[in-house]
């Protein structure tokens, strides 16, 4: 999955299992790989199989990012904040809880959730980004709004 070589993750995911039987990990593996083919059905039932146990963040997390692929930001949104809620300190969660938030026009709700994001991970490029194009569209910044239009970046398949 590191590699975005989905297709080759799967088989290698599958022969783990055979080898060695089944582990939440592999739901959670399995849902960033067929999220990131595109398969939004078979990522729901990865991730709905891991939303109770120590991987619940994860598992609600992926949900969020399924519903925001189908653009249901309502529900990816909630799906979001029980991630945060299970993981208040992962910056990904937050990140795209921020994202979620913009995306239904909650400014202030989705600043919040991304300066909690910047200041647990300083460094994270995602993040300086995203809140910098919220602040750009809520006029809190003195940079050119050219990324005003475009949508902030959820986290990546394999964050």
């Amino acid at each position: 999955i590191q590699y975005e070589k989905y297709h080759a993750a799967l088989a290698h995911l599958d022969e783990f299992e055979r080898m060695y039987g089944e582990n939440p990990i592999l739901h959670r593996l399995r849902g960033d790989a067929w999220l990131a083919l595109g398969d939004l059905a078979s990522a729901e039932r990865e991730y709905s199989a891991i939303t109770d146990g120590a991987l619940a963040g994860y598992g609600k997390h992926g949900l969020g990012r399924v519903e925001a692929a189908r653009g249901a930001w309502p529900l990816a949104s909630a799906y979001f904040g029980d991630a945060v809620r299970e993981q208040p300190t992962n910056v990904r969660f937050l990140n795209d809880l921020g994202c979620a938030l913009f995306e239904m026009g909650e400014l202030d709700r989705a600043e919040f959730q991304l300066r909690k994001a910047l200041e647990l991970a300083p460094a994270d490029e995602e993040v300086k980004d995203n809140l910098a194009a919220l602040e750009s569209k809520n006029g809190k910044s003195n940079s050119a709004p050219n990324s005003v239009s475009t949508p902030l970046n959820l986290s990546g398949a394999t964050r």
